[in-house]
């Protein structure tokens, strides 16, 4: 009878502790995930393609909204919606230091909702971090490349978007700090094409035509470096008269690398610089906030021989979860 009532003793101990583990369960409600907005001024895929990844590997809930055309009062109002809808962090693009864009990440920041800036910085803003390329060594690598292809000696056009964008000024600054070692490497003129396609054609044409010793161009803005290819041809140029080095990767640049049109690009790590925005971002919120983080993602020179299905691999399968303003 012993036997058979420390049996039951021991039954009823178990039924009573599984009891207590489901009414904990039901009473203890199961945390949230973090809610995060990325606010990009163009559609980004490869960049979004690793904020995927990183909501998958650290339990974070990311959306994403874009922009067909770049417009720093549209991204202000969406950083200001993200911010009314009580997200726990942001991520955006510093925007050419617009005073618009910064009021915004500080009025975020001043709401307690960390604000990460990735690919170009803000100067001055109150954000959390910037994660994306150290456009200065960037800008130097690209004025190793121009010095290799033209032998120290050419007469270069510098293309930008705007040059009070920071990020550019910095590729800039780095490019000059190498050619201008060499006194045959000269620069002519220096153009912005606000990433208008009509522009940038009147731009290059003008400059070809009314400067007849530029044989090379340093186009430091990926968003012109996608349409100044096909201008190129059309002018008739090749690798043999003109010599460019540009920045990012497109499908378009890569054409432009694969046909001559172009002999090397500078382009960083965007899918890491996705990953990292997430991950820095959830750290901030838990505490490890530290001093305005800073982390630079890898940059490398490509040419011809890019392999670019790979690179394409690790983003083209991304749901592409976009909410288009």
């Amino acid at each position: 009878m012993k036997k058979y009532g420390l049996l039951f003793l021991v039954n009823l101990l178990l039924l009573f502790s599984v009891n207590r583990y489901y009414q904990n369960s039901e009473e203890e409600p199961q945390a949230l995930a973090y809610r995060f907005t990325f606010v990009c001024p163009q559609i980004w895929e490869e960049v979004a393609a690793g904020m995927e990844q990183a909501d998958s590997d650290l339990g974070t809930d990311t959306k994403y909204v874009g922009f067909k055309n770049l417009d720093e009062y549209k991204q202000a109002e969406a950083i200001r919606s993200a911010i009314y809808s009580d997200v726990d962090g942001i991520i955006t693009v510093g925007n050419n230091n617009s005073r618009v864009v910064g009021a915004a990440v500080e009025e975020a920041e001043e709401s307690g909702i960390p604000v990460i800036l990735i690919q170009s910085d803000l100067e001055n803003s109150q954000r959390s971090g910037y994660i994306g390329m150290n456009h200065r060594e960037a800008g130097e690598l690209a004025g190793m490349d121009m010095m290799d292809i033209t032998g120290g000696n050419a007469h270069i056009g510098i293309i930008v978007s705007d040059s009070d964008d920071g990020g550019q000024r910095q590729r800039m600054e780095g490019f000059l700090s190498v050619i201008n070692e060499n006194k045959n490497m000269i620069v002519e003129e220096t153009f912005e094409s606000r990433s208008d396609r009509i522009r940038v054609r009147n731009l290059v044409s003008g400059m070809l035509q009314d400067n007849t010793r530029i044989n090379a161009i340093f186009c430091a803005d990926q968003t012109t470096a996608d349409m100044l290819g096909d201008i190129l041809q059309e002018e008739g140029y090749s690798e043999d008269n003109m010599k460019v080095v540009c920045f990012g990767m497109s499908q378009q640049i890569y054409e432009y690398l694969q046909e001559g049109i172009y002999s090397f690009s500078v382009m960083d790590d965007t899918v890491e610089m996705g990953y990292q925005a997430v991950k820095n971002l959830k750290d901030c919120i838990n505490g490890r906030k530290g001093d305005k983080r800073i982390v630079y993602t890898d940059i490398e020179n490509v040419d011809e021989t890019f392999d670019f299905n790979s690179w394409k691999s690790e983003w083209e399968n991304w749901k592409g979860n976009w909410m288009i303003s």
